[in-house]
């Protein structure tokens, strides 16, 4: 996984971290973005391998974003979240083949997704 990017989307600074060394751990270097609505500038800016997002970013369809961001650049997704998915988000989801990790996740959890995602 080394030289790949890895954007991640997270509000709150102590899972970001988390999310942050452990990828960087497994050999990737990691963007760091509280904001989704920054993406579209990111992934014109560099060569992102793949988006981890968290869904719970109060006034702001993390999931509307990040949908848009695959059909129109194909980067591999991963949402995270730490309350059940609504029937809607799970179909989106489902349709378009993005991961759901809910918190709290393992690392390992985590790393094994990302693989599958940009293998």
């Amino acid at each position: 996984m080394e030289n790949s990017i890895a954007l991640v989307i997270e509000l709150d600074r102590n899972m970001a971290d988390i999310i942050k060394s452990t990828l960087e751990f497994y050999g990737l270097e990691v963007l760091y973005i509280p904001d989704p609505e920054e993406v579209e500038r990111i992934v014109k800016t560099y060569d992102i391998k793949i988006i981890i997002a968290d869904i719970m970013i109060p006034h702001i369809p993390v999931l509307s974003i990040m949908v848009k961001i695959r059909q129109e650049q194909n980067i591999p997704l991963i949402i995270t979240g730490i309350k059940e998915l609504c029937n809607e988000e799970r179909k989106q989801l489902l349709y378009y083949a993005i991961p759901f990790l809910q918190k709290p996740f393992s690392p390992m959890t985590l790393i094994e997704s990302v693989r599958e995602m940009i293998k």
